[in-house]
């Protein structure tokens, strides 16, 4: 009996903020699928730029973090294997994915550079936050923002 018996489509599935990887389809064939295609980019680049280096640290990272995974994505299969992970990378051209990331961290990039143009201090009033302060508050909240979109 085949995995997917519904038909279920998933080569979608990318999380809001990762249009970098739209470019990317889904390589792979035949209806034994159980994961969509941009759920499974999505914990791998936000696994990778937590620090996690290869695909068993990739999935053991996505247990862990499942709960938080599931405000982004669905996971209706919960977390791929390592063997998953590893046989779609495979198929991916890894050219094409690291100009995708290369994208995805520059628009994270550009986002930052957007917020800080738009703070303006008026050192001259008294409720204003001190610049290193509202820096330092930026920067953390840019971070939780970047794992968000991550």
């Amino acid at each position: 009996m085949p995995c997917n018996p519904n038909k279920t489509d998933y080569s979608g599935g990318l999380p809001e903020g990762m249009s970098a990887f739209a470019l990317i389809e889904d390589p792979r064939t035949g209806n034994h699928k159980l994961h969509h295609f941009g759920e499974v980019l999505f914990m791998a680049v936000t696994a990778t730029l937590c620090g996690m280096n290869g695909f068993a640290q990739i999935r053991q990272f996505c247990e862990l973090q499942a709960d938080w995974l599931k405000r982004w994505i669905r996971l209706p299969h919960g977390v791929p294997s390592a063997q998953t992970f590893s046989n779609l990378f495979a198929l991916i051209d890894p050219d094409q994915f690291t100009r995708c990331l290369s994208t995805h961290i520059k628009n994270l990039g550009s986002l930052r550079r957007i917020v800080l143009s738009l703070i303006k201090l008026d050192a001259s009033h008294k409720d204003s936050v001190p610049k290193k302060r509202l820096r330092a508050l930026l920067d953390t909240n840019f971070r939780q923002h970047i794992l968000s979109l991550a």
